[in-house]
């Protein structure tokens, strides 16, 4: 006999997976439709995914009249919703996996983007996690600087980098609480870090900057010991530095004067500092844009043997914090950087978000490259204060579904404590 395989409940997914609460609303998964196809996609990607042959429309509850009614659509607005949802070969709201898929059909665009190697690599993450390999990072630094130490970096133009270069102790034990707390990886205090701040915020000439950047590995070494533990260079983007919140929005690589060779350029001596310590792979995070990603990847070449992470700021599941595809800008840093990737991912980023991203990354970039996620605790930081506000979220508890979408390496970025981590650790040992 032939078996086919269809999916699962579409509108409860995306409940589950993307933190929808659709229960009391009046058109169930049809709004979503309306309102956010992206996670249409990731969901109809994830069934197929796990080896759907069949998968179904996002219009169930979807009808003209309901999208008058609640969404105030006119009749073709609320046609055309209803057309975007399909897909070639469509036989009574049912779409089929062919080749003549329809450019711009949200069940078409899941199919092309999968491959059989992915299918079988994602069955593997969304059914035998107890048999994963999840390596927990560190969280927030500076965050915790100031929660643990009550030191107020937030009006400050070097944030915890200033903390490295007057008082080093504290960055010390910093990374001894989160080993402390089932960290296997942390980061230095050089996010924030560069021999322009350096100069210009703290007086240091050019050599005591670079010592201060060397310091940090140093610090790292010394707080993990013989623990098996490993140490990775923080190298936040061109934005970070010029301490305006720009690293959230990428704005700076509109400006004309900003161009790969000057990003190169000004990138090129904290990490050089790093790597003659002996960083064991650098972190490079919270980018913005692809561009500045691909600059930094180029610029690796002139250190052989050196390894980098590259992970995104977004403002969303599917576009980085500068408004290109998270999927694509990943592939793009795996194009020029080749072996030299060491992961890629998401940092610095709402956790409601991270689950669709990885979906979007994994159908990218296959199963060999690792995904890594660390979001911050899910407020919102707001640039013109350097203060967060909002609600945050238990990433703790939505950990799971990231390991099951696909992460292995897991952590936390601003406010989230050595207490978190500990919680992570002990939540992934249970998987």
């Amino acid at each position: 006999m032939s078996i086919t395989i269809l999916d699962g409940g579409l509108a409860t997914c995306i409940e589950k997976l993307f933190q929808r609460h659709l229960g009391n609303g009046s058109l169930w998964s049809a709004k979503i439709l309306a309102q956010e196809p992206s996670v249409i996609t990731a969901v109809h990607e994830a069934f197929l995914a796990a080896g759907a042959s069949i998968i179904t429309t996002a219009t169930y509850q979807a009808s003209v009249d309901g999208f008058e009614k609640f969404l105030g659509l006119d009749r073709k607005s609320a046609i055309d919703v209803i057309r975007r949802s399909r897909a070639a070969g469509v036989k009574n709201g049912r779409a089929q996996r062919n080749d003549s898929d329809v450019p711009g059909d949200i069940a078409a665009h899941a199919r092309r983007g999968l491959t059989k190697r992915l299918l079988f690599h994602y069955l593997l993450r969304l059914y035998r996690c107890a048999n994963m390999s999840i390596t927990i990072l560190d969280g927030g630094l500076a965050t915790c600087i100031e929660k643990l130490f009550q030191r107020h970096l937030g009006n400050g133009s070097l944030w915890s980098a200033k903390i490295l270069a007057q008082e080093p102790s504290v960055i010390t034990a910093v990374h001894e609480a989160f080993l402390a707390a089932g960290a296997s990886i942390i980061t230095t205090a050089t996010y924030q870090a560069s021999v322009d701040g350096f100069e210009k915020f703290l007086g240091l000439d050019r050599k005591s900057a670079i010592d201060v950047i060397r310091r940090s590995v140093l610090l790292a070494k010394t707080a993990k010991g013989n623990q098996g533990k490993t140490a990775e260079g923080s190298v936040g983007p061109y934005g970070a530095c010029l301490a305006d919140g720009s690293e959230y929005t990428g704005s700076y690589l509109n400006d004309a004067t900003i161009t790969n060779e000057f990003l190169k350029a000004w990138h090129r001596p904290r990490i050089e500092a790093l790597l003659s310590e002996g960083v064991d792979v650098l972190a490079v995070e919270t980018l913005p844009g692809a561009r500045e990603a691909e600059a930094i990847a180029d610029l690796l070449k002139e250190f052989p043997g050196s390894k980098a992470w590259y992970s995104f700021s977004c403002r969303s599941g599917t576009q980085t914090s500068y408004g290109e595809d998270i999927g694509e800008s990943v592939s793009r840093v795996v194009r020029v950087g080749g072996p030299q990737v060491f992961a890629v991912g998401v940092n610095c980023c709402s956790p409601k978000n991270v689950t669709e991203s990885i979906l979007r990354i994994r159908v990218c970039v296959g199963p060999e490259i690792p995904v890594i996620v660390y979001p911050n605790s899910g407020e919102e930081f707001v640039p013109s204060t350097k203060t967060f506000c909002g609600s945050a979220f238990d990433i703790v508890e939505l950990s799971e579904q990231w390991i099951a979408a696909g992460a292995t390496l897991v952590g936390g970025c601003c406010r989230v404590y050595p207490d978190d981590i500990r919680r992570l650790s002990q939540k992934v040992k249970m998987l």
